[in-house]
């Protein structure tokens, strides 16, 4: 036979325990960052390198290219990775992206501007990504599914004279 357990509480004493736990559970839930997404953090840096337009060619005039690396907080698998020039989406919210990529990368802390994560491919078959000028602004648009995050740039003329 199961012992018979006596519970002896008046209903007063009932209703102050449930007001209690519904308390801390609304100050567990609203009050502290338990159950709130942290927000993704974006970095960017660029560096300056010399690019020969063909290589091998003596007469090819060399060019400056920027090379923007894109570092994250912590590892993200990226769903979607989408690069505006600010200016183009004042004007219009739907403006064309100079890189577009989709896919499901593995988990990533960083990228480089023009390589494709592995497991990320064009928006568009062949696309290739268009090159950064100094002085423009741009903003980048990071998705990993549930989580998105964006991140406004512009290569400065420090950079664009760094060496």
């Amino acid at each position: 036979m199961a012992p018979k357990i006596v519970f002896n509480a008046s209903r007063k004493e009932v209703v102050m325990v449930l007001a209690f736990a519904v308390l801390l559970g609304l100050y567990v839930f609203y009050g502290t960052s338990c159950f709130r997404t942290q927000p993704m953090r974006i970095e960017h840096s660029v560096r300056p390198a010399v690019q020969f337009v063909t290589p091998g060619d003596p007469g090819a005039k060399p060019r400056t290219v920027y090379v923007t690396s894109i570092a994250f907080d912590r590892e993200y698998p990226l769903t979607s990775i989408e690069v505006f020039r600010a200016g183009d989406l004042q004007d219009n919210k739907q403006g064309l992206p100079l890189w577009h990529l989709v896919g499901k990368s593995a988990p990533t802390r960083s990228l480089v501007y023009g390589n494709a994560p592995a497991g990320m491919t064009p928006y568009v078959s062949g696309a290739r990504p268009a090159p950064l000028e100094p002085g423009v602004a741009y903003r980048i648009l990071i998705e990993t599914g549930r989580l998105r995050g964006q991140h406004d740039f512009t290569i400065t003329a420090e950079d664009a004279t760094a060496r």
